[in-house]
């Protein structure tokens, strides 16, 4: 499941549409796995990249979560991914307040360990945030398209209304130089509207959520409980296909420090095709399928052991079938004179019917 959401942003964007979007939904109490599983789609798509596998060149990280030096630090990523990172930091900064103050010794010292890096300081200005992305992606010459990673959206859902934010993620998204794209958001922070809102933008989600109280409860002491609590869970996966339909698919996950390892879950199936709710029934049930098969289709044989003619809409084969019985032998002796030509007898439903003619209704008019 993981896989296939790491290949479709792989790949990238087709021609003419929208850039591939994968959401992280993370329902657990603790962010710890969602970020494990930011971790390990950045690190795939970052060997990827460095392997020339990937549509992208590179990816533009908005840390708004999240210090840089996090990503940095991480034991996960070589120097060739690293390489291949253009950090946007919207951590350090987000209002502005250590360039009013003349503060910049910590950005400093962050700019010189980083050689791709900027800072952002005002997540209030979603259009000049997006300007950043666009110019940090477009900066190497040969990077065609990139890829862009924000490790949260609920942290710019803390400074601006949810259709600006709504808005920027959508014109990276039909942007033509971006690749792929993936954020992060918290369930817990936000009521249903904000998630229902970017599961609708996004083409990919996956919830990650924790093992049911009904599963931790069999473990009897309380250190183990806790330790299944915050490794152990289950991944679900919506994918909307480009035909319309959504094909979700769950899995099981295991957080071991910062790798996480997968499998399928048991009594689940490993795929099935959700159903769009209407109102009214998109199957036939068994009786309506029997009795679809009794009825006799026109062009079908009547099982009266005699040939059945159609009229194929030509005016030498039209013949008045339906009265005459014939045979092969007898048809080879029809002539054109024996043909009753077609007629159509009208009969109006009532005297206060006006009748069918070529008369012009409006003669009455003075034109």
């Amino acid at each position: 499941m993981v896989e296939t959401a790491s290949r479709s942003l792989r790949d990238g964007v087709l021609p003419g549409e929208f850039a591939p979007a994968l959401m992280l939904l993370n329902r657990s109490s603790t962010p710890h796995p969602a970020r494990v599983l930011l971790l390990h789609f950045l690190g795939s798509l970052s060997s990827n990249i460095v392997s020339g596998a990937a549509q992208a060149k590179q990816i533009v990280l908005v840390a708004a979560d999240r210090n840089p030096q996090f990503y940095h630090d991480f034991k996960g990523f070589t120097e060739d991914q690293l390489s291949r990172f253009y950090f946007v930091d919207c951590f350090v900064d987000p209002l502005g307040w250590r360039k009013i103050l003349g503060d910049h010794q910590l950005l400093e010292e962050v700019t010189v360990r980083f050689p791709h890096y900027k800072v952002c300081h005002d997540v209030k200005d979603l259009d000049s945030l997006l300007m950043v992305v666009l110019q940090a992606g477009a900066e190497k010459a040969e990077a065609v398209k990139f890829a862009v990673v924000i490790d949260s959206i609920s942290s710019l859902l803390a400074y601006n209304s949810l259709e600006s934010v709504a808005k920027f993620i959508n014109n990276l998204r039909s942007n033509g130089i971006v690749s792929s794209l993936v954020w992060m958001l918290h369930s817990e922070l936000h009521d249903a509207k904000v998630m229902k809102s970017f599961e609708y933008i996004s083409s990919m989600n996956i919830s990650i959520e924790q093992l049911k109280a009904a599963v931790r409860q069999t473990d009897k002491s309380l250190q183990m409980v806790a330790n299944k609590c915050f490794s152990e869970g289950i991944l679900t996966l919506r994918h909307k296909r480009r035909n319309g339909r959504v094909r979700e698919q769950v899995e099981k996950f295991e957080v071991h420090g910062s790798t996480m390892t997968f499998s399928k879950t048991e009594g689940t199936e490993a795929a099935k095709v959700i159903v769009p709710q209407v109102q009214f029934r998109l199957q036939l049930t068994d009786k309506e399928r029997q009795e679809r098969a009794k009825v006799i289709l026109p062009f079908e044989h009547q099982g009266n052991g005699k040939e059945t003619l159609i009229y194929d809409g030509r005016p030498e084969a039209r013949s008045d079938i339906s009265t005459i019985d014939l045979t092969k032998k007898d048809l080879q002796k029809v002539t054109i004179d024996d043909i009753k030509p077609g007629q159509v007898e009208y009969l109006r439903d009532s005297d206060d019917e006006r009748p069918d003619s070529d008369e012009d209704p409006d003669d009455d008019l003075d034109i």
